[in-house]
């Protein structure tokens, strides 16, 4: 059973990069701690895990990250960038079953509110036409002699 938590704001603590192994290949984790600081779980610490195993994982993390203060030049910076900012961003937590039904375990969903790491990219004049057509309606000008304000 997995029980989601609408998302709360929670306080960075500290971040690291660690190696783990899998399939054969090293890959980076980058882990941070987290303190909860609203809703139930209110003053409780857990642990978010970032597993860098493929370029489309790496990015999601990357922009998780960025919710939290990691500056995004290097993971050898994670645990400075972290600590210095303390960031307090809104995190998402699930809440799983053990397999065997005895106990529940908090773990991190996301961090941030997902636009972190996107950057913004000037529109093209194609978007712009299409908009202003939008706005304009069927290419005539908008009558707003009968707004209020």
């Amino acid at each position: 059973m997995i029980r989601e938590t609408p998302s709360v704001r929670a306080r960075a603590l500290s971040g690291m990069a660690t190696e783990d192994t899998r399939d054969g290949q090293k890959v980076l984790t980058a882990k941070v701690t987290l303190e909860i600081l609203e809703g139930p779980d209110a003053g409780q610490r857990i642990t978010y895990n970032g597993l860098c195993n493929s370029p489309k994982a790496t990015a999601y993390v990357a922009q998780d990250l960025k919710a939290v203060g990691w500056k995004g030049k290097t993971f050898s910076s994670l645990a400075l960038d972290i600590e210095s900012t303390r960031a307090e961003p809104n995190i998402e937590i699930q809440h799983k079953q053990t397999k065997d039904g005895l106990r529940t375990f908090a773990v991190v969903r996301s961090m941030g509110d997902g636009r972190a790491a996107k950057q913004d990219v000037p529109a093209s004049q194609d978007t712009l036409t299409n908009a202003d057509m939008m706005l304009t309606g069927s290419g005539s000008a908008i009558d707003d002699s009968d707004i209020p304000f």
